[in-house]
């Protein structure tokens, strides 16, 4: 689907759409949660904590077998704005993002993973930042912490643009501090992939020329798990080559120099 034309730089759709209808969200915010007990209730309060108060919170359960599910149920007793949505069995994170932006209802939609956190003005800030830019898809600067969320370990701050060109040397798009919107959001679907589910999306929504604009301010705290599956800096790059090569199709002129700009950024990275 080409949607270059109906999201140009001079069309902001989310604007009128907000004015439109100003009884819906103005930002849906999607948590997919699988067995974070230890970690969704900051999450959660920092979604409460916001100063931008007109949003939902669609937080879907993925099978826990942990106390996720009764944590996530206690907080949308409390605040009508969580809704709390279950899949009867676990489906992967891609299935259950795609189910969240399925019952999305605002003009602009987050992401925020159950192990992350934000700053209390993210949402406002961000949404300031894409009316005055008059952009479809921006996101933050973002702080790596351990996993008790104690220590720093440093500050990533994106570029002001990313293309489809730069996301295949690097993908600096934090997925806890991006927003799109909506209407381009549900232009893609997540796919299913060990590793790079985030990617394959924004690979998606920037094919057709769009721009990704990065707030350079850090509002985000990104909890670097020891044990993720992004920790694992050789499967990752064996998913980052296989993608080029086969998914994108790109021929070894191109891909080998993306690729080592990749690698080359994830070891200093480390």
């Amino acid at each position: 689907m080409d949607i270059t034309h109906n999201l140009s730089a001079n069309d902001c759709i989310a604007g009128r759409a907000e004015k439109e209808n100003e009884s819906r969200p103005l930002c849906s915010i999607i948590t997919a949660a699988y067995n974070c007990e230890e970690t969704i209730g900051k999450t959660i309060d920092s979604v409460l904590q916001q100063t931008e108060k007109n949003w939902e919170l669609i937080v879907i359960d993925d099978g826990s077998t942990d106390r996720t599910p009764t944590i996530l149920a206690e907080y949308a007793q409390k605040d009508s704005r969580i809704r709390f949505l279950q899949n009867e069995s676990n489906q992967g994170v891609a299935e259950t993002r795609n189910r969240g932006l399925d019952a999305s209802r605002g003009s602009y939609i987050a992401f925020l993973d159950g192990d992350d956190w934000w700053q209390p003005e993210k949402l406002k800030k961000q949404i300031a930042f894409m009316r005055e830019n008059c952009c479809h898809i921006s996101c933050t600067g973002y702080y790596r912490v351990d996993f008790e969320g104690n220590n720093t370990l440093g500050t990533i701050v994106p570029p002001e643009r990313m293309t489809l060109q730069d996301l295949y040397r690097k993908n600096d798009i934090g997925f806890s501090t991006s927003m799109v919107e909506s209407s381009l959001a549900k232009t893609a679907r997540f796919q299913s992939h060990e590793l790079l589910e985030d990617f394959l999306y924004w690979l998606d929504l920037l094919k057709n020329g769009q721009e990704a604009l990065s707030l350079s301010e850090s509002l985000v705290f990104y909890r670097a798990a020891p044990h993720s599956r992004s920790s694992n800096k050789l499967k990752m790059a064996s998913a980052r080559w296989k993608t080029l090569r086969r998914k994108l199709n790109l021929p070894l002129r191109k891909a080998v120099p993306y690729f080592l700009y990749y690698a080359y950024a994830s070891i200093r990275k480390r």
